[in-house]
């Protein structure tokens, strides 16, 4: 499943539920060099494979979620250099705030790109930067969360804390 536009709004409610339970393939958000906006009750949802979102920005309150044993979630920017900024005090480039990463579901969340691969063209991810605290709940990356980019990834304010549910940050 794709869904490609610029800005993409998933609003609570029945249209609001993408998943491919049953089937097959992945699930691709992107809102171009716009921004993703969930809403609380809105749902992204695979039992077979992958997850990726491509925006320039992010506001997440619904649930993104992969249930598959080797599920990933990926995000990363639409535009080339665009900074990645996490944890509590998120408020510049692609922010993804303690509690929006929460809501990011799967044994692997990978954040950035460092490639410019498939999907992000010649895309690369500008720095990384945790902004402040951010403590995983349960079902956050229970394998690994990874941060890709060609910059650097610094951590400005607060603890980073994996807690026992995610094994590995890789950098």
């Amino acid at each position: 499943i794709t869904l490609s536009t610029i800005g993409i709004n998933l609003d609570n409610g029945a249209s609001s539920t993408v998943n491919t339970s049953g089937g097959t393939g992945n699930i691709i958000l992107d809102a171009n060099a716009g921004t993703l906006t969930m809403s609380a009750g809105s749902t992204v949802i695979t039992t077979t494979n992958d997850i990726t979102i491509v925006a320039n920005d992010v506001s997440l309150a619904g649930q993104v979620q992969t249930t598959t044993a080797t599920g990933e979630i990926k995000i990363a920017e639409d535009t080339d250099g665009t900074a990645i900024s996490l944890g509590a005090g998120a408020s510049t480039g692609l922010a993804i705030t303690d509690a929006e990463l929460n809501t990011l579901e799967a044994q692997i969340v990978r954040i950035g790109d460092g490639t410019g691969g498939p999907l992000f063209g010649t895309v690369t991810s500008g720095t990384i930067t945790f902004a402040g605290a951010f403590a995983a709940d349960a079902a956050f990356g229970t394998n690994f969360l990874e941060l890709q980019t060609t910059g650097t990834v610094t951590g400005t304010a607060g603890a980073v804390t994996l807690n026992t549910s995610t094994s590995d940050l890789v950098v």
